[in-house]
């Protein structure tokens, strides 16, 4: 069945604020309807197909480049920078690259075939997850989602910081106690932010902790994420990986292509370990991957 999608409202120029300062035109964002009438069978078939040139893969790995446990998975999820991405890379294909276009209802992630990915069949060893929640906030249903999936799932509360967080390498999720202001001086004091605190650096303590364990028994460790910037108080996703090579792991990076930093394309680095390091990139799956919202 084929994939449709609806432009419900399109732009609409607004009156400009002619009272304030360096007031600008402000554009309404445009409003985006997915639809799909394909079941969750023909998706999973879709799935399934899109995978089975990466099985192919997987055996050519396990065969030319054997690890003391050649068909184990090690898997780690950076759930905010999968999330966003996702978000981020159906703004790219259904609204013609408008990051301000909002959905509604808004699609949700399936978390079921996202592992079904990342595990393709093979024998797990570690499933851990990281992910954040804002403290005035409940518990995200993805959370249960992730457990009942088998994920021991690393829970940190964001911390809320006044202005603009960015001089440090931190998740902003975009949110404030108050309705937006134009972005003047004082204005941006009013913005109250809710940053991620020590996530990545949680789940790169987990990855730490599954190289030293089983040390004599490498496998593959998947990193579902596509950072590669040093994180607060740690070197990082890209560091991680790059020890476990030299420590005889093979390293697979599952990413959306919008999420994934240059690091981890660096032409001397991946020629340095050839088939031993993969990059599966997700916008193949797009299609199968986000579920109407209920």
């Amino acid at each position: 069945m084929r994939l449709r999608e609806t432009i419900v409202s399109p732009p609409q120029q607004q009156p400009s604020a002619t009272n304030i300062p360096f007031a600008r035109n402000i554009t309404t964002p445009p409003t985006v309807l997915l639809t799909d009438t394909r079941t969750r069978a023909q998706k999973h078939e879709s799935l399934s197909v899109k995978l089975a040139r990466h099985f192919v893969n997987d055996s050519l790995t396990q065969s030319q480049y054997r690890t003391a446990d050649p068909n184990a998975v090690h898997v780690f999820l950076d759930h905010s920078n999968i999330n966003i991405s996702f978000r981020r890379a159906l703004q790219s294909k259904f609204a013609n690259g408008d990051f301000s276009a909002r959905f509604n209802p808004s699609p949700e992630f399936n978390l079921e075939f996202f592992s079904e990915i990342l595990l393709r069949g093979r024998q797990v060893r570690i499933l851990n997850a990281g992910c954040s929640t804002r403290p005035d906030h409940p518990q995200p249903t993805f959370v249960d989602e992730l457990r009942r999936l088998g994920y021991h799932v690393d829970v940190r509360e964001r911390k809320p910081v006044v202005g603009d967080p960015r001089p440090h390498h931190t998740k902003t999720h975009a949110s404030s106690k108050h309705p937006r202001k134009r972005k003047t001086a004082a204005a941006s004091q009013d913005d109250t932010r809710y940053v991620e605190d020590l996530v990545d650096e949680t789940l790169q303590t987990r990855i730490g902790e599954s190289v030293m364990e089983f040390f004599q028994d490498q496998g593959t460790l998947v990193l579902a994420t596509g950072d590669g910037k040093p994180a607060k108080y740690s070197d990082g996703f890209f560091a991680y990986a790059d020890r476990a090579l030299r420590m005889g792991w093979n390293v697979e990076l599952v990413s959306w292509n919008l999420g994934l930093s240059s690091s981890w394309s660096d032409p001397e680095w991946t020629r340095k370990w050839g088939p031993r390091f993969r990059i599966i990139q997700l916008d193949e799956f797009i299609d199968d991957l986000w579920v109407p919202a209920t």
